[in-house]
């Protein structure tokens, strides 16, 4: 059984995203080898991407048992924060100081740590330090523009997403849809448009990208025939989901048909038991055009008390 040769398939197996072989390999190589600091690395790695977060920070402790490294130490310091150890994951930080000044994964993750305890200005500093560090990665690019817009700075966050989708690759959907997400959120609807576009081209049963491109031509007061035509189509494939039937609604209260508007957005705070603060605003913009009262005091309390 040869250590190197069984190490590299076991990564093979692992960048495949087959967790399951990879960890079955990784479990046997740290039982046969009790020194490969490499396979409790690994084995943390692959549990924390099945959602086994307690274990996997156990399996990086043990890796930095057999081998205390910068490389362990900070990934460690990434299971503290997934694992909400905050003030844990900050000492840590801190004495990982002086290795860690110039690397940019080092300043993201000060940057988390600072922005989850609303210290927003060390926050933004951090990120930005990330970004000159690695200008590059659209990960950080795009949770830099999530940050900015929590903290209003619209303008800065729309030039931030136009620098950061030039780094994005063709199949890579997660981060598509998030880079689309944002133009939304930024008003940089050209930009959203033309990303959901992609996202349908590369998977055309998705009914959220069929939604949130409808939604979005609806927001802009572009072709509201074709944002028909594709709500229509997210809704044939699931009926009962509320913002798909939010979506419908707004497309009607925008072209003046509010009992039409009505029907559909009142379905869908009822499916969505009043949770989802967007489409109680919605609800509430209809009912006063059509002036019932009842209805509106009924909608406001439920936006008020967060139900």
């Amino acid at each position: 059984y040869d250590y190197k040769i069984q190490s590299l398939y076991a990564y093979a197996l692992y960048r495949q995203n087959r967790h399951t072989e990879a960890l079955d390999e990784y479990l046997r190589l740290s039982a046969l080898f009790e020194h490969s600091a490499e396979a409790h690395y690994y084995i943390a790695r692959i549990l924390n991407a099945m959602g086994a977060k307690k274990d996997a920070l156990q399996e990086i402790n043990r890796a930095i048992e057999i081998s205390d490294t910068y490389e362990y130490r900070l990934y460690r310091v990434y299971l503290l924060i997934e694992n909400n150890k905050l003030d844990d994951a900050s000492l840590e930080l801190l004495r990982l100081k002086s290795q860690g000044s110039n690397d940019p994964y080092y300043n993201y993750l000060c940057a988390f740590i600072f922005q989850s305890s609303g210290k927003s200005d060390l926050a933004y500093r951090y990120f930005k330090s990330s970004l000159t560090l690695d200008s590059t990665n659209v990960k950080r690019y795009l949770d830099f523009v999530e940050f900015l817009v929590q903290n209003e700075k619209q303008d800065e966050a729309s030039a931030v997403l136009l620098r950061g989708v030039k780094f994005l690759k063709v199949k890579d959907r997660e981060n598509i849809f998030k880079a689309a997400l944002l133009g939304q959120e930024t008003k940089n609807y050209e930009l959203a448009e033309s990303l959901y576009t992609v996202l349908l081209s590369l998977d055309s049963s998705n009914p959220i990208y069929y939604n949130n491109l409808g939604f979005l031509l609806v927001e802009a007061g572009k072709d509201l025939e074709r944002a028909k035509e594709l709500i229509e189509k997210a809704l044939e494939m699931d009926p009962q989901n509320p913002l798909f039937l939010d979506s419908m609604g707004w497309l009607y209260f925008k072209e003046g048909v509010y009992e039409r508007a009505a029907l559909y957005i009142e379905k869908a705070v009822e499916l969505d038991g009043g949770k989802n603060k967007e489409i109680l605003k919605h609800a509430i913009e209809v009912e006063k055009r059509l002036n019932n009262l009842d209805k509106l005091e009924k909608y406001k309390k439920m936006l008020e008390s967060g139900k």
